[in-house]
Formats: C-alpha cells, sequence, structure tokens
C-alpha cells in the first residue's frame, strides 16, 4: 500500500551523458540507496579511505553493484549501515528518474510509489549533473492520486522552478 504520482514530460540534457555519470544515474535509479559504511567499502575494494570517499560517496551514495540489479540492489552485505536509511544527501531510499540514451534525458522510470521526486531532481542536478557541467531543461508535470496533488517540475539551465 502506498500513494502514487504519476509524471508527464522529461528533462533534456544539454550534451549526452559520457558513461560513467550515465551508469550513476542508471545505478542509482535502479538500486535500493543505502547509507554505507566508506571504511568497510574501501576494505572491500582493496584502496584507501580517502579514494573510497571520492569513488563512493558520502555514507556510499554513489555505490552499486551492477550484479545486484536483478535484486534492485538490496542483498545485504558488509558495507550497509543501515538497510532502512539512505546516504545523508540522499532524500529517500528509492529514485524513479533514469536516464534515457534514446532521447538524452531524464525521465521517470514509470515505477510506482515515487516520493521525494523533487528532492531527487534536485540532487541529480546539484550533486551529479551540475559538477561534470551538464545543463538541464525541461518540464515535467505530475499528477498524485488526489485531485488536489499536482505540479509542474521545470528546469531551465539546471535552475529549477515548482508550480
Amino acid at each position: 500500500m502506498g500513494y502514487t504520482t504519476n509524471f508527464y514530460g522529461e528533462f533534456k540534457l544539454n550534451t549526452t551523458l559520457d558513461k560513467n555519470t550515465a551508469d550513476l544515474i542508471k545505478g542509482i535509479a535502479t538500486t535500493r540507496r543505502m547509507k554505507r559504511s566508506i571504511p568497510i567499502l574501501a576494505k572491500k575494494f582493496n584502496i584507501s579511505e580517502e579514494l573510497a570517499l571520492l569513488k563512493f560517496g558520502i555514507d556510499g551514495e554513489f555505490y552499486f553493484d551492477k550484479g545486484d540489479f536483478c535484486n534492485f540492489g538490496q542483498s545485504e552485505d558488509s558495507t550497509i549501515i543501515d538497510i532502512n536509511t539512505p546516504p545523508k544527501r540522499q532524500p529517500s531510499l528509492w529514485c524513479q528518474w533514469y536516464y534515457f540514451e534514446t532521447t538524452n534525458s531524464i525521465k521517470w522510470d514509470e515505477g510506482e510509489k515515487f516520493y521525494n521526486y523533487i528532492e531527487w531532481i534536485k540532487y541529480i542536478i546539484n550533486v551529479i549533473l551540475e559538477p561534470r557541467k551538464y545543463k538541464v531543461t525541461g518540464t515535467v508535470n505530475w499528477q498524485g492520486e488526489d485531485d488536489s496533488d499536482k505540479g509542474t517540475i521545470a528546469i531551465k539551465d539546471n535552475l529549477i522552478d515548482i508550480f
């Protein structure tokens, strides 16, 4: 049980994403976001904690295992601090903004019960895309189950307006 919201539209990128950035957005959108231990990730990958923090971000926010996509990244391992707490900068356990190469855009993946969608697109832009010099422009309308739950996310060159 939960609350469903539908989304219509897309956010276009100014240029095709490089493979690492595309994989990162897809990985985040495909897996449960769980707070992870940087020291344990460092040991797991035999790298320094400093390098692990650069590679995987705060609380492992950039970590995902492509081999666990079939389980939506929910397999438990020793790196997880709390399965029900997302990394500090991520707004929730699930992100459903997905990058589509065919349209060079970020769109809703059509999964049910997408919460914190405004915070998630802000996170994707501010933490992932803008530091890599990408620009996002587009409009997405949302409609929740309640008739009054509707609105628009309008983005132009990474500047976000909600109405």
